[in-house]
């Protein structure tokens, strides 16, 4: 696994686009994009934002061949490591994504409430996860 960087990185454009057809690159200074690669291809990634005491989970997508092998969590503990400092981690995923609802659940998130018709036209849920006790 490696960062990826934003600029001048279409490997990781192209492969995205693959999952989620609105994702864009940006030179924002607080994202991070980390890949997964197995004998030098992209595999997985996680995209994530830190701003200040607060992190959120923007994108995080593994290829379908090789789900349920562990990639996502590796992904996962990683953005973990790097924003164990910040007080909450959040994400919206579709009400109807099972899959990764209890993937998330699995790493301590809860549902706090419903964003309707956030996927064009379908509901997600915000989950969070509290990363330090207070």
């Amino acid at each position: 696994m490696r960062e990826i960087k934003r600029i001048n990185s279409t490997d990781i454009l192209n492969y995205a686009i693959n999952f989620f057809p609105k994702f864009r690159l940006s030179n924002n200074p607080f994202e991070f994009i980390y890949a997964y690669f197995l004998d030098g291809v992209i595999i997985g990634f996680i995209d994530f934002s830190i701003i200040y005491e607060k992190a959120e989970v923007n994108y995080i997508a593994v290829d379908e061949k090789y789900r349920g092998m562990g990639v996502a969590q590796e992904l996962f503990d990683k953005f973990v490591s790097i924003v164990k400092n910040v007080d909450t981690v959040s994400l919206e995923v579709s009400c109807n994504n099972e899959r990764a609802i209890n993937f998330y659940l699995k790493n301590d998130f809860t549902k706090e409430a419903i964003r309707q018709n956030y996927y064009d036209g379908a509901d997600a849920y915000l989950m969070v996860k509290k990363m330090k006790v207070i």
